[in-house]
């Protein structure tokens, strides 16, 4: 049997605050909702890291599934009513680059807090 092959994903909760489980939660309700038992039992992914207060989070995704996930993702709108929107910064192969690559990322959170300034 071969190893599965996974895919580290960067995600940014634009919106009100949401916790670790909320976003769990939502996650796996907007996935089985739009594929169903069949097609989401084969989405298999991991919140690794997930910081409540920059609202940036790192998941781990089988890369079979990444197409999947990204946009069940894309369809959430609302986390416990309250009005968000989950945007993938990065995809990466393996965890060390997105780390890397994480010092570079311009999230929104940050361009919106830049134009805010200038005012």
């Amino acid at each position: 049997m071969m190893k599965e092959k996974h895919r580290w994903v960067l995600i940014e909760v634009i919106g009100d605050k949401v916790s670790k489980d909320e976003l769990r939660k939502a996650i796996n309700q907007k996935i089985y909702e739009l594929f169903g038992t069949i097609y989401g039992s084969k989405i298999t992914y991991k919140i690794i890291s997930y910081d409540e207060v920059s609202k940036i989070g790192i998941i781990r995704i089988n890369l079979d599934a990444l197409d999947m996930f990204r946009t069940a993702i894309l369809f959430i709108r609302n986390i416990e009513g309250n009005p968000v929107l989950i945007n993938d910064l990065l995809v990466s192969g393996t965890l060390k680059a997105l780390q890397r690559k994480l010092t570079k990322i311009e999230t929104w959170t940050k361009r919106i807090n830049k134009e805010k300034e200038k005012f």
